[in-house]
């Protein structure tokens, strides 16, 4: 299972999750940015909202989405859920 975090530079929100996300280990974090990986993006389904967090699977199943400011607590909560 991973975390895949889509956000940009510009985004208040984003850097903010990124605090956040700091504080979960054993669990594989990739960040894309909307500018920077937009081929890599429009491969997830539809973004409409930054910043957007997707908990997939190994095989890249999207398992549950997130859009804005989570804390830390919440995504351990669902990781260990969704591991269950």
């Amino acid at each position: 299972m991973k975390l895949v975090k889509i956000g940009a530079t510009w985004c208040g929100g984003c850097k903010v999750l990124d605090a956040q996300l700091k504080q979960i280990d054993q669990t594989e974090i990739i960040s894309l940015d909307v500018e920077q990986d937009f081929d890599k993006v429009e491969k997830l389904p539809k973004v409409k909202n930054l910043p957007t967090l997707f908990v997939m699977s190994d095989n890249d199943e999207v398992l549950h989405t997130w859009t804005g400011v989570i804390k830390a607590k919440d995504i351990i909560e669902k990781l260990k859920e969704l591991s269950s």
